[in-house]
C-alpha cells in the first residue's frame, strides 16, 4: 500500500493542467496519462523499498519535559551490504538503548548506533545480522539533480510492509549553507531518514530536518513540515559522512570564535570585533580589529559567507583565513574546535545605573521590537553579536550633553568597594577600554579573567578630576542575594522615590494581541529616567491576577520590576506553540514600557520546562535566564551558549528526596557545562512564606545578571 502526501495531488494537479494543454494540440486525453504516471511513481517506490526500513528506538530518556520528539517509529535507509543503515538524528535525539530496524519482509534486527553526524543531522547504525541479503541503492552523483525535475519523498513510519511517499520537484540545490538540496515534496517527520528519488529510481538524497539558523537545536526545520520547504543531505555527502561515523566517533560542526563588528547587513567590511579567549582564532593569533578578506581562497564581501564557510566545516577540519591588518595582509590556519572553552568571566561587583532616554515629543518607537523572536534574514556574525545581547538597549541613544563613562552602583561585595568608597561612580575605563555603555562594559569584562590586577578609570559624581585604581577581579558570585534591592536604590536620586504617601502600586496594563492572545502587565509606579526589568511568567495561567500582584507586589517595586502575564486565546498552559504569541508580547512590553533588556528573565514551572528551554536556548532569543521553580530541563547532547553574553539558570526547587536531588544536580552540570551560569537553592524550611522568600530571590538574581 503506498499513502500520497499532499504535495503529491498539488503536482499531480500542475502535471494534469500541462497535460491537457498538450492534449489539446496531440489529441492525448488527460485520463490516458493519469495512469502512467501513478504507475511510475509506484513503481519508484516499489524499487527502493527493499532499502527502506521502518526504525523503532528503545529506550533512552525521552520525556514530555525534555522537548524530545519520544520513541516515536522513524525512517532509515541501508547504505551497504553488511546492514549499515543512515538515518536522521531528528528521532534519536533521547540516546535509545537500542534501535529496532523492520524490514518490508517483516524481519526484524536489533541495530546498534555506531555515531552521529551533529552538523549534517544523520546517525549511522548497524545490524548485526551479516547473513542476511541487505540491499542498498546506487551511488548518484552530488550535481546529479536537475531543478525542476520529479522527486519522491519516501518514508516508512505507519507499517514496515508498506511506504508513505510525497511527491514534490527539486527546488534548489546547495541550501542551508551549501550543506542540502531542497524540495517543495512535503516532508513530514515520518519521512526524516528516508531516501528522496527521481523517477528513475535514483536516490539523491536522504530526508532531514534543517534550518539556516539551526544552531545546535536537532528541531530546526521540522517546523516547515507541510510548507513546500524540505532539505535532503545529497547520498553522495552523506556516505562520505557514514565513511567517516565507521570509527565510533562522533562528528560535530566546527566553532570558530569570533565576534564580528556590526556593520549592516549587506556591508563589504568584515572586521573581527573579538575573539573568544581560547578560541580557534584567538589561539591562530587573529586579532580584534582585524578585517577579514577570504577564506579558503572565496573573498569574504560580506558577513553571511564567513557564516556559510563554518557552518559547513566540521570540528578539527582547517579554514585558512586571510585577513588585513593595517598595511599587512596576512594567513592563518584555523582549525576549528568542537566547543569554545567556557569563559570564567571576571567580575568586578558594580551595578550599572538603569537610566534611559526620554523620547522626544512624537518620537516613534523602536522598528521591529514585535520580530524579536524572529531571525534575522542576514545574521551578523557567526557566533552571536556580542553587544546585541550584551546590554545595548534598542531605541536608547545616548544623547549630545552625556556626561563620559558609564553611572554605577559599587557593590558592597565588590572588588572595586575595597578601593572606592563611594556608592556611585562614572566608570571611565577598565584596563585601558573606554566604558561609555553598558555594551563597552561588558566588552572591556569578557576580555579579563578572575583575579586578573587591571587599572580602573571612574569620576565622582559632580567632580571632574579623573582617579586611577587598580583593581584585582573576582569570580562570578553564584548566589542569588549577593545583590539586594538596598544596592538597587543606592543609584536613585531623593526625589525619584516621591513624597510621602505617594501610591506605591503596581501599574496594570493588559495589551490586546487580536487572535495571537493578549498579556496582562504589572509595572514599576512612575519613575523618572528609570528602567526596569522584566520578568515574564509562563505558569500563572492556574492563578488568579490577585494572587500574582500578592506575590509580586513589593518586588515589583522594590527591584524595579515589570511583571508579564501572556495569555493564549484558549487560556490554557502555555506550550512551544506559544512562543511566537510569547515573542510578539515580549515586543511590545519592551517598546511601550521603561525595559531593561540585560534583567530579562522567564519564571516557570516543571510543566513549562520545554517552553523555558525554548525561550532561553534559543540563538536568537533575548532571554538572559530561566527561573524554575520546580523541576529543570536539559540541553541536548553537543549543546553550548552562542556568544559571549552569559545566560543563566535558577533552580529553585531540586526536590525533597534523594533521588530527585541527584537528578536535579546532573541536569545542572550538564546546564554548567552547556555554558549557562547555574544556582540551585531551596526555600528555608522555616520561612514564613515560602513563595515570597521564592519571589526575592528571583528579583535578587536579574539584579546580579545584570552586574559585571
Amino acid at each position: 500500500m503506498i499513502s500520497y502526501g499532499r504535495s503529491a495531488l498539488k503536482s499531480f494537479a500542475s502535471f494534469c493542467v500541462v497535460a491537457s494543454l498538450i492534449g489539446g494540440e496531440c489529441g492525448t486525453s488527460v485520463h490516458a496519462l493519469e495512469d502512467p504516471l501513478g504507475e511510475t511513481v509506484r513503481a519508484v517506490t516499489q524499487q527502493v523499498d527493499a532499502s527502506v526500513v521502518r526504525l523503532r528506538p528503545i529506550g533512552g530518556t525521552f520525556s514530555a519535559d525534555s522537548g524530545l520528539p519520544g520513541a516515536a517509529p522513524t525512517t532509515g535507509l541501508v547504505i551497504s551490504e553488511n546492514g549499515e543503515i543512515l538515518t536522521s538524528a531528528f528521532a534519536l535525539q533521547g540516546n535509545p538503548q537500542t534501535v529496532l530496524v523492520e524490514r518490508i519482509d517483516g524481519k526484524r534486527f536489533p541495530a546498534e548506533i555506531v555515531a552521529t553526524d551533529y552538523l549534517r543531522r544523520l546517525v549511522l547504525l548497524r545490524t548485526n545480522a551479516n547473513d542476511i541479503e541487505w540491499k542498498s541503492p546506487g551511488v548518484t552523483p552530488r550535481d546529479a539533480v536537475r531543478i525542476g525535475q520529479w522527486l519522491v519523498a519516501v518514508g516508512r513510519f505507519y507499517s514496515s510492509e508498506s511506504s508513505n511517499i510525497a511527491v514534490g520537484i527539486a527546488s534548489a540545490r546547495n541550501r542551508i549553507h551549501g550543506l542540502a538540496l531542497q524540495t517543495d515534496a512535503r516532508i513530514s517527520p515520518m519521512n526524516y531518514g528516508g531516501p528522496l528519488v527521481d523517477l528513475n529510481g535514483n536516490v539523491h538524497g536522504i530526508l532531514v530536518p534543517l534550518s539556516p539558523s539551526a544552531g545546535d537545536n536537532a528541531n530546526a526545520g521540522v517546523e516547515w513540515y507541510d510548507s513546500g520547504i524540505g532539505f535532503a543531505i545529497p547520498l553522495q555527502d552523506a556516505l562520505e559522512s557514514a565513511q567517516k561515523l565507521r570509527t565510533g566517533k562522533d562528528l560535530h560542526p566546527g566553532k570558530l570564535g569570533v565576534s564580528l563588528k556590526s556593520s549592516g547587513r549587506f556591508s563589504a567590511i568584515v572586521q573581527v570585533a573579538r575573539t573568544h579567549r581560547g578560541g580557534p582564532c584567538d589561539l591562530a593569533g587573529i586579532r580584534s580589529g582585524d578585517r577579514i578578506m577570504a577564506v579558503n581562497g572565496i573573498s569574504v564581501e560580506r558577513p553571511a559567507i564567513l557564516e556559510s564557510a563554518v557552518a559547513r566545516t566540521y570540528a578539527g577540519e582547517v579554514l585558512k583565513i586571510d585577513i588585513q591588518r593595517g598595511e599587512e595582509r596576512l594567513s592563518f590556519d584555523v582549525e576549528l574546535s568542537e566547543k569554545l572553552p567556557a569563559l570564567e568571566m571576571a567580575w568586578l561587583g558594580v551595578l550599572p545605573v538603569p537610566v534611559i532616554r526620554r523620547p522626544a515629543a512624537g518620537e516613534l518607537p523602536p522598528a521591529g521590537a514585535e520580530q524579536i523572536l524572529q531571525p534575522p534574514q542576514s545574521p551578523a556574525s557567526p557566533e552571536q553579536n556580542d553587544k546585541d545581547e550584551a546590554g545595548k538597549e534598542p531605541g536608547v541613544e545616548e544623547s549630545p550633553d552625556k556626561p563620559p563613562g558609564l553611572e554605577v552602583v559599587v557593590l558592597e561585595k565588590g572588588s572595586v568597594r575595597a578601593a572606592v568608597p563611594e556608592s556611585v561612580i562614572r566608570l571611565l575605563s577598565v584596563d585601558s577600554v573606554r566604558t561609555d555603555s553598558v555594551g563597552d562594559l561588558f566588552a572591556a569584562m569578557s576580555r579579563l579573567s578572575p583575579l586578573q590586577t587591571v587599572p580602573v578609570t571612574y569620576l565622582l559624581p559632580g567632580n571632574s578630576e579623573e582617579k586611577t585604581v587598580s583593581i584585582t577581579t573576582a569570580k562570578v558570585p553564584l548566589a542569588p542575594d549577593t545583590i539586594t534591592s538596598s544596592d538597587l536604590q543606592a543609584g536613585k536620586n531623593p526625589e525619584e522615590t516621591g513624597p510621602p504617601g505617594t501610591d506605591t502600586s503596581p501599574a496594570r496594563q493588559e495589551i490586546d494581541m487580536g487572535d495571537a492572545g493578549k498579556c496582562i502587565v504589572f509595572s514599576p509606579p512612575s519613575q523618572a529616567d528609570r528602567q526596569s526589568g522584566l520578568v515574564i511568567l509562563l505558569s500563572a495561567d492556574i492563578r488568579s491576577e490577585e494572587a500574582v500582584l500578592r506575590r509580586w507586589k513589593d518586588v515589583i517595586q522594590s527591584h524595579e520590576l515589570t511583571v508579564m502575564i501572556p495569555v493564549n486565546p484558549e487560556q490554557t498552559a502555555l506550550t512551544d506553540e506559544d512562543i511566537p504569541m510569547i515573542g510578539q508580547a515580549m515586543g511590545r512590553v519592551i517598546t511601550q514600557l521603561r525595559i531593561d533588556r540585560t534583567r530579562l528573565v522567564v519564571v516557570a514551572d516543571s510543566a513549562q520546562a520545554a517552553t523555558a528551554k525554548s525561550l532561553l536556548l534559543s540563538e536568537r532569543s533575548p532571554v538572559r535566564g530561566v527561573a524554575m521553580e520546580s523541576g529543570w530541563f536539559l540541553p541536548e547532547k553537543g549543546f553550548s551558549i552562542k556568544g559571549t553574553a552569559a545566560r543563566w539558570a535558577l533552580l529553585l526547587e531540586p526536590g525533597r528526596d534523594r533521588q530527585t536531588q541527584l537528578l536535579a544536580i546532573q541536569a545542572a552540570a550538564a546546564l554548567t557545562d552547556a555554558g549557562l551560569n547555574v544556582i540551585q537553592v531551596s526555600p528555608t524550611d522555616d520561612a514564613a512564606e515560602p513563595r515570597l522568600e521564592t519571589t526575592k530571590k528571583i528579583g535578587d538574581w536579574t539584579l546580579l545578571i545584570k552586574s559585571l
